[in-house]
């Protein structure tokens, strides 16, 4: 299950989608990197897993990239780290 300072891509039957970080003010660490302030190793660790999960996201609005995501994880025994492993 998701803890918070995880970053979760939700994918809806109705094809729609949406990134979310969860219990963490983005925003706040955004400006403060902006700032040039430093972040905690766990704050810096939060920033990369809402990047990752954005650009998951993103990807997710390409439908012919989506097809294809959705096509690898849908296929027979292609499920696994050694599939997906680039995602992670």
């Amino acid at each position: 299950m998701p803890k918070p300072g995880d970053a979760v891509v939700v994918c809806r039957a109705d094809g729609s989608s949406s990134f979310y970080l969860l219990d963490v003010d983005h925003e706040d660490l955004f400006g403060r990197l902006a700032a040039g302030e430093d972040l905690t190793e766990t704050e810096a660790g939060q920033l990369i897993a809402a990047q990752k999960a954005m650009l998951l996201y993103l990807a997710s609005l390409n439908e012919k990239v989506m097809e294809t995501l959705e096509a690898m994880a849908n296929a027979p025994g292609s499920y696994g780290d050694a599939a997906t492993g680039a995602l992670n």
